[in-house]
C-alpha cells in the first residue's frame, strides 16, 4: 500500500492553473474591515543502512527537528488534499470575509507578548514568534523591520521598545525576510515563504500566496508582486547591484507536486523594482532539483537556497534537491548568463580526513556529496572573501551515518577554498536520534554574515551546542554557542551566547542583521522572537530581548480555568507551553514542543499536554508553573505507561478530560486510550480505528451531559462513536462526509446525540462530498451538511453555546471565528478587533463566559460573552 504519509507530501502543492489568476502581479490583498487590536505598545531520523562497500546514502526524508512531523500534523488538519486546491479559492473567501458584517462583542489580545520565562537548560529567556529577519534603516538605526514568520511585518521606531504591526489588514501570510531598497529605505520587500525548514507552517499559508510583497511608504501600504514568477516556490534571497536591479532566488523543501503552470525555481532579475522579472538561472539548467520524483505534475523540491552578489557583480548561488540535501555552490561572472559550479572536493575531502568519515552520496549524482542547506556570505569591501556554511552528511569509521555542520573560506572569489577547522558546530543539533544517528538542522537554522566594515570579522549562528556542566553534583546541559564570532578571519571564535546570565538566548537564529551606523550593535532574529546587544565585543555579550509587544506566538491549543475566567493555559511550537493569571503576563512552563493542554476540571490545580513522541503526555500539579520536571513523574519519565509507543501518534496527539468524572481521561493515537488515574496508567480501550498504515485519530470528545458517550474523528475524514464509555466502538461516519481530516469535535451540552464536526480542507479537492461543518441529532445516525453560505476554507475547531443569548454554534480556521446563531441560515464572523488569523483552536466556558481563540502566529485572543 502506498504510504498515506508519502500521498500527503506529493498533495501538499496541488494546485491548478487558475490558482493566481484572481490575482495579477500588483494586485493587493484583500484587508479587513474591523479596526486593528489594541495596542499592546525532535526527532527520529529514518533508517539508513550501509556496508564496507557502499557509500551511497539512500534518500530519506531528514527530520530537523521534528519539522516533518509538525508538518504533516498541521497539514492534516487544515489541507489533507484528496485532489487540487485552489488558492484563488482562499484568496475569494477572505474577500468575503472582508465584505460581511461582523457579529458579537469585541476581541482583546490576550498575548503572549511575549512570554515572561521560556525554560531553557541554563535558565529563562523571554519568547515570542520565529523571527526570520530584519531592515535597518541607515538614517535613523532605531526604526528597524522585522520579519515575523506567519506573525507578520512589524516595525519598531524606538530600537525595540515598542512595535507596530504593518500587516493586519492583509491575509495571513508567511514571511521569510524582509529587505530595504539600498537607494530608497521606504521600499521594502518582504518575502514569502520559508524554505529553510520552516514547513510547519505550509499547510496553514504556504499555499495562500507567493511572491513578495512590496511597500513604497515604509509599511503603511503593501502589494503583492512576482506571484507568477514565484507561483508554489519560497523567495529564498532577493539582492540588489550598483545600478538598483534585483535578484531573487526560489526554492522549497517538500513540494513535490505543484500546479501545472508552476515555474520551474531558478535565480531572477528585475530591473524595474519587481514589477516583471526575467529568469537566468533555472534548476533544469543544472540538473533536476527533484531526482527521485517523475509526475505528470511539476514536481518541485529543492531549488536555491540562497543568493549572494559580490561588489564586483559576481553572483553565488547555492543549489540543493529535495529537502536541501546535495547542496552545491555556483558562480556567475556575466550577471547571471552562465553559471559554473564550484570547486569544493579538496576542502571536503579535508575534512572528512580529519573526523576519519566517509562521504556520503546520493544515488542520482555522485557530483552532488551530502551537504546540506549550505548559506554564503560575501564581503562587502572585498568580492574575493567568501564564507560559506551548512551541514554534512558522512558516515564514521563505524559505518554509522552521522550529521555535523562545516565552515569554509574563499580568499580568490570561490576558486579554492579552505576548512575552518575552529569554526563550531552552529547548526547541527548535538542530539542523537535513532541508530545514533545526529540530526541536521542546517536547513533549518543557519545564518552566515561577514562584517560589512571588517572582512575578518564573521558571525555564525543556528541552533546549539551542549555544554555539559555540573551543577549539585549533577550533570546539566546547557544550550551555548546559538551565535558566535570570530574577529580573525576564522582561526579563532568566541560564544556570544554562552551560559551567563544576560548572554544567553532563545536558540534557533534565523536573522542577524549589522546596525549601519555601528558595526558593534547586531540584532538576532529566533525562535523566542527579537533580541539585540549593543557591544558585540563584549566577553559575554548582554543581550537585550526586545520582544515586548509581539503577539506573534504560534498556538495550537488553549485550555481555560473552570471558574478563574483571567486564568489561561496555552500549548505552543517551539516555546513549550505558558500560562497567564490576568490574561497579560506569561510564565514559561515545560519544555520543547507544546501542543494540546487542559486544566482538570475537578482538581483546576492539575494541568495537563501532550508532547511529541515519546513523551506523549505529561502532567502538572501546580496550576501549570514549572519547568519541565514538575510535568515529569520522578524519574523523569513522562506519563506513558500502558500506552504503545509503536502506534500511529500525531505529532501532537489529542486527548480529552472527562467533564463529569475526576481523574478519567482519554489519549488518542491510531487508537483511543483510557486513564482513571490522571495518566499514571493508561489502557487501550479500542482497536485502531484508521484503515491505512499512517492514520491517526485527530479528535476525541466526552459528551457533558452522559459520560458513557464518546466520539472521535480521524485524520480519514472517518467518525466513531462509543456509547458505553469506551468499551465498545461503532463507525458513524456520515455518508455524505469528505474525506478529509475530521479536525475537532462537538456534543451539544445538553443532548449527547447531538453533535457537530467540522473539516479542513476546501470543497474544491473533493467536489463530489463537499462541506466543512456537518450535525447529527441521533448519535451519528444521519448528518446533515450545515455549511450553508460559509466560504470554502479549512476549519480546525467547533464549540457550542447553549445559553440564550449566547445560542449557536461557533467555528474557527483559516477565516478566523465564525457563528450561526440559533435559528439563522447564514455564517457571520463573530467578534471585532481581531487581524485576520488562523484560529488553531477555540475554547468555550459558559460558566465564566470566556471564549479563547488560540491563533497559529498572533498568539491569544480572548472575548467576554457574560
Amino acid at each position: 500500500m502506498k504510504s498515506k504519509l508519502l500521498l500527503r507530501l506529493l498533495l501538499l502543492f496541488l494546485v491548478p492553473s487558475l490558482a493566481c489568476t484572481l490575482l495579477g502581479p500588483n494586485s493587493t490583498l484583500p484587508v479587513t474591515t474591523t479596526p486593528p487590536p489594541p495596542d499592546t505598545s525532535t526527532a527520529t531520523p529514518g533508517p539508513v543502512t550501509s556496508d564496507n562497500t557502499l557509500t551511497t546514502l539512500n534518500l530519506s526524508k531528514s527530520d530537523q527537528e521534528g519539522l516533518l512531523q509538525r508538518l504533516n500534523q498541521i497539514y492534516d488538519a487544515q489541507i489533507n488534499s484528496g485532489g487540487n486546491v485552489n488558492r484563488g479559492v482562499l484568496i475569494a473567501a477572505y474577500a468575503k470575509l472582508a465584505a460581511l458584517k461582523h457579529v458579537g462583542g469585541q476581541w482583546s489580545s490576550a498575548g503572549p507578548a511575549p512570554i515572561q520565562g521560556v525554560y531553557l537548560p541554563q535558565g529563562q529567556v523571554p519568547g515570542s514568534g520565529r523571527v526570520n529577519g530584519f531592515a535597518i534603516d541607515p538614517r535613523n538605526p532605531k526604526v528597524v523591520y522585522a520579519a515575523i514568520s506567519v506573525g507578520g511585518i512589524w516595525k519598531t521606531e524606538d530600537g525595540g521598545q515598542t512595535w507596530t504591526s504593518l500587516t493586519d489588514q492583509q491575509v495571513p501570510l508567511d514571511y521569510s525576510g524582509i529587505v530595504m531598497d539600498p537607494k530608497d529605505p521606504n521600499t521594502l520587500y518582504a518575502l514569502l515563504g520559508e524554505m529553510d525548514g520552516g514547513n510547519g507552517v505550509i499547510g496553514y499559508y504556504g499555499f495562500l500566496a507567493n511572491g513578495i510583497m512590496r511597500t513604497h511608504d515604509a509599511g503603511k501600504t503593501w502589494q503583492l508582486i512576482g506571484q507568477d514568477t514565484f507561483l508554489g516556490a519560497s523567495v529564498t534571497s532577493l539582492v540588489f547591484d550598483q545600478n538598483g536591479s534585483m535578484y531573487a532566488s526560489s526554492g522549497q523543501t517538500q513540494a513535490y507536486f505543484g500546479p501545472d503552470n508552476m515555474p520551474d525555481f531558478g535565480v531572477f532579475r528585475s530591473d524595474n523594482g519587481g514589477d516583471t522579472w526575467q529568469r537566468l538561472a533555472a534548476c533544469a539548467d543544472l540538473g533536476s532539483c527533484s531526482p527521485y520524483f517523475n509526475v505528470p505534475h511539476a514536481s518541485r523540491s529543492g531549488g536555491f537556497f540562497d543568493l549572494k552578489m559580490a561588489s564586483n557583480g559576481s553572483l553565488y548561488a547555492s543549489l540543493c534537491v529535495t529537502e536541501c540535501e546535495s547542496t552545491s555552490i555556483l558562480r556567475s561572472t556575466d550577471g547571471g548568463k552562465t553559471w559554473s559550479q564550484l570547486d569544493l572536493s579538496s576542502t571536503l575531502d579535508t575534512w572528512l580526513k580529519a573526523n576519519k568519515g566517509t562521504g556520503a552520496y546520493f544515488q542520482r549524482d555522485t557530483k552532488f556529496p551530502g551537504l546540506s542547506g549550505l548559506r554564503i556570505a560575501v564581503s562587502a569591501t572585498d568580492p574575493n572573501i567568501l564564507l560559506a556554511g551548512g551541514g554534512i552528511v558522512y558516515f564514521d569509521s563505524k559505518k554509522q551515518l552521522l550529521n555535523s555542520s562545516w565552515v569554509i573560506r574563499s580568499s580568490d572569489g570561490g576558486d579554492t577554498w579552505e576548512w575552518l577547522s575552529k569554526a563550531p558546530r552552529y547548526c547541527g543539533s548535538p542530539v542523537v536520534g535513532k541508530n545514533g544517528q545526529t540530526i541536521d538542522q542546517c536547513g533549518y537554522d543557519n545564518v552566515i554574515q561577514i562584517d560589512p566594515t571588517d572582512p575578518k570579522i564573521m558571525y555564525l549562528a543556528g541552533s546549539f551546542v551542549k555544554e555539559a556542566t555540573v551543577r549539585n553534583g549533577q550533570p546539566d546541559y546547557n544550550w551555548v554557542s546559538a551565535v558566535n564570532r570570530s574577529a580573525d578571519g576564522g582561526d579563532t571564535w568566541a560564544d556570544l551566547t554562552p551560559a551567563t546570565t544576560g548572554s544567553f538566548m532563545h536558540p534557533d537564529v534565523h536573522g542577524l542583521a549589522i546596525d549601519p551606523t555601528n558595526p558593534n550593535v547586531i540584532w538576532v532574529g529566533n525562535d523566542g522572537g527579537v533580541y539585540r546587544t549593543s557591544d558585540v565585543t563584549a566577553n559575554s555579550p548582554q543581550w537585550q530581548s526586545l520582544s515586548q509587544g509581539l503577539s506573534t506566538l504560534m498556538l495550537i491549543d488553549v485550555a481555560l480555568h473552570p471558574t478563574d475566567p483571567n486564568y489561561l493555559l496555552a500549548g505552543m511550537q517551539d516555546n513549550a507551553r505558558a500560562t497567564t493569571g490576568d490574561r497579560q503576563t506569561w510564565q514559561g512552563t515545560a519544555s520543547g514542543d507544546g501542543a494540546y493542554v487542559a486544566v482538570d476540571p475537578f482538581k483546576p490545580n492539575i494541568v495537563y499536554g501532550t508532547i511529541y513522541p515519546p513523551g506523549l503526555f505529561e502532567r502538572n500539579s501546580a496550576g501549570g508553573v514549572g519547568d519541565w520536571s514538575t510535568w515529569a513523574q520522578s524519574d523523569g519519565s513522562s506519563y506513558i505507561s500502558g500506552l504503545d509507543l509503536k502506534d500511529n501518534w500525531a505529532f501532537r496527539p489529542p486527548f480529552a478530560v472527562d467533564p463529569n468524572n475526576g481523574g478519567v481521561l482519554y489519549l488518542v493515537s491510531n487508537k483511543v486510550y483510557r486513564t482513571t488515574d490522571r495518566g499514571d496508567n493508561w489502557t487501550a480501550v479500542s482497536d485502531s480505528l484508521v484503515t491505512t498504515d499512517t492514520g491517526t485519530i485527530q479528535s476525541i470528545v466526552v459528551a457533558p451531559s452522559d459520560s458513557n458517550v464518546i466520539y472521535a474523528g480521524t485524520s480519514e475524514g472517518h467518525a466513531w462513536a462509543s456509547t458505553d464509555g469506551s468499551q465498545t466502538w461503532n463507525e458513524i461516519t456520515g455518508s455524505n462526509f469528505p474525506p478529509r481530516n475530521l479536525n475537532r469535535l462537538a456534543v451539544d451540552p445538553k443532548d449527547p446525540k447531538t453533535v457537530y464536526a467540522v473539516f479542513g480542507g476546501f470543497n474544491v479537492e473533493t467536489p463530489d462530498t463537499p462541506g466543512h461543518v456537518f450535525v447529527t441529532h441521533d448519535g451519528g445516525g444521519s448528518w446533515t451538511d450545515m455549511s450553508l453560505d460559509l466560504p470554502d476554507a479549512p476549519l480546525s475547531s467547533v464549540v457550542v453555546d447553549g445559553r440564550a443569548k449566547y445560542a449557536g454554534v461557533y467555528i474557527g480556521g483559516t477565516l478566523g471565528v465564525w457563528v450561526l446563531q440559533a435559528g439563522s441560515n447564514n455564517w457571520l464572523p463573530y467578534g471585532t478587533g481581531m487581524p485576520f488569523s488562523l484560529v488553531s483552536s477555540l475554547k468555550l466556558n459558559p460558566a465564566t463566559g470566556v471564549m479563547a481563540a488560540a491563533t497559529f502566529g498572533r498568539s491569544v485572543w480572548v472575548i467576554d460573552m457574560p
